[in-house]
């Protein structure tokens, strides 16, 4: 576990119009705040996460002969990593870090608004590292079949 000072945000769902708050953590990249459907918190820190890299390689692999823009591959790369993250429960899912907090009333990641509150407010949170059991069990040929579901699941969805 380890302990982050995170920023508490206004949202309102652009799916059934809920206001609620969520909690996001200050800064750019490192370290990456994952929340589950259920709103489940696990932190990754790219430095330290064995599947990073390989995670990157797949996408690379998976992309290979097409025409992808930077962005996009670095979309498809966090759509698959969330997907190398054991759920916290049965049942249960991580989203990409891409994506908004799941709207507790719908669960849809859609916003009308979404920023820090006014006057900012921060609160403390103990969150437990992300782990990769279930896909460290996996084997090489499983992994690579997966990265080319989520290349083929968003380009085309982007086409």
């Amino acid at each position: 576990m380890k302990t982050f000072k995170l920023q508490v945000f206004a949202n309102r769902c652009g799916n059934c119009g809920l206001e609620f708050e969520s909690l996001v953590l200050p800064g750019d990249y490192e370290p990456i705040l994952y929340v589950s459907r259920a709103g489940v918190m696990r932190y990754l820190d790219p430095d330290e996460d064995p599947v990073w890299t390989e995670t990157k390689g797949l996408i690379k692999a998976a992309i290979k002969g097409r025409r992808v823009s930077e962005s996009s591959e670095a979309e498809l790369f966090h759509h698959l990593l969330a997907r190398t993250i054991d759920a916290p429960a049965e049942g249960d899912s991580f989203a990409s870090a891409w994506e908004k907090p799941p709207c507790p009333r719908c669960g849809g990641t859609t916003r009308t608004y979404f920023g820090p509150v006014d006057p900012p407010r921060f609160k403390e949170v103990s969150i437990a590292p992300v782990t990769h059991k279930r896909w460290e069990s996996l084997p090489p040929a499983e992994k690579a079949a997966e990265a080319e579901r989520v290349v083929q699941e968003k380009l085309d969805l982007h086409q």
